[in-house]
């Protein structure tokens, strides 16, 4: 984790010290950074492997991060459609409003112009970074260390939340160093710990159960196009509100109820889960 919260700034100059984290400097500084971690991640994990006398080819490597073609399709598709279901109540809702991708006024159009750095950040780069180092890279070296499957999931997406809080120094430090920006910053980091630590939990899951990288990042990237749900839908006077409700509900039951069959590890042919 240190390393990834270190190639955020190994890059800053003073120039973009004090500028925000959308200006397109920081941007492409912070992807050169992210991405030279994502290398260092991958050779101390080759590293870590060979000084325990489990020295590993780099294909082997490649499988242990996940980084496999065999089984590329389902293993995409299943945790996506899976993520997906979580998500019934918000889809319903951008569909009644004309929001989706293929309705008049779909949102996502917007949100994904391929030319501007923060979709790039947001949805491609970001997801991928973050899946590769926390659950690629981090997992195994866990998991040959002893852990748990318990302890790899409910424990180390806790660094993953902690990873974030960093946006709260930043804000902080961009809206004047005030009371109050403290405490808005303050609020802020504890919710985005608390989501990402969530999806930190589920991702692992993921991870152990279909040892394929692919699920948790296409999971990541559809999370982020959604953004937190607002749950304000179900109270909230309209004439959809019971649709709503139903979906939310039928969302959340579909998920649980799918969890555990649709990332049967005998579809995917991990190592991890046996």
């Amino acid at each position: 984790m240190a390393l990834f919260l270190s190639s955020l700034s190994v890059f800053k100059t003073k120039a973009t010290y004090y500028v925000s984290r959308d200006d397109p400097r920081v941007i492409r500084q912070r992807m050169v950074g992210v991405a030279s971690a994502c290398v260092l991640s991958s050779l101390i994990l080759y590293m870590l492997f060979a000084y325990k006398g489990r020295k590993q080819s780099w294909p082997q490597i490649a499988y242990i991060m996940g980084l496999r073609t065999d089984r590329l399709p389902i293993s995409t598709l299943y945790p996506l459609f899976l993520t997906a279901t979580l998500f019934l109540g918000p889809l319903v809702r951008n569909g009644v409003d004309g929001l989706l991708p293929f309705q008049s006024n779909g949102s996502w159009r917007r949100r994904a112009a391929l030319h501007d750095l923060r979709t790039w950040r947001n949805y491609i780069v970001g997801p991928v970074v973050e899946e590769w180092v926390f659950r690629a890279c981090m997992i195994p070296v866990m998991y040959a260390g002893g852990w748990s499957k318990a302890s790899i999931v409910f424990i180390t997406p806790l660094l993953f939340g902690a990873s974030h809080l960093h946006h709260a120094m930043e804000f902080y430090r961009m809206q004047g160093r005030t009371r109050e920006a403290a405490t808005r910053a303050l609020q802020g980091a504890l919710l985005q710990f608390s989501y990402t630590t969530l999806f930190g939990w589920y991702s692992s899951f993921l991870f152990l159960r279909t040892g394929h990288l692919a699920g948790p990042t296409v999971s990541h990237v559809f999370c982020n196009i959604m953004g937190l749900p607002d749950f304000r839908d179900n109270i909230r006077p309209s004439k959809y509100r019971n649709v709503y409700r139903m979906a939310y509900t039928m969302g959340i039951l579909g998920f649980a109820y799918g969890l555990v069959p649709l990332t049967n590890p005998s579809y995917y042919g991990g190592k991890y889960w046996k």
